[in-house]
C-alpha cells in the first residue's frame, strides 16, 4: 500500500500497526513495516485534517469530517 485513500483503509492500517506492535518477541522484525505504516497514517492525517487546503472559507465544514 503506497497511500491511504479512505477512512476504511486508514482504520485497517491502524489495526495492522496495533497487531504488529503487540507481538512482543518479534517486534524488532516488524519495525520497518510498522514505521512504513505509521508514515502512511500520518500522511493521511495531514491530508484529511489540513484546513489550509480549504479554498472557499465561506463554505461550512462538517464537524465529523
Amino acid at each position: 500500500m503506497n497511500q491511504i485513500l479512505t477512512d476504511q483503509d486508514y482504520k485497517i492500517v491502524i489495526q495492522k500497526i496495533q497487531q504488529l506492535s503487540e507481538i512482543k518477541n518479534a517486534h524488532s522484525i516488524f519495525t520497518p513495516e510498522i514505521n512504513q505504516l505509521r508514515e502512511l497514517a500520518i500522511n493521511y492525517e495531514y491530508k484529511r485534517y489540513d484546513l489550509t487546503l480549504v479554498k472557499d472559507f465561506d463554505q461550512q465544514l462538517s464537524a465529523t469530517g
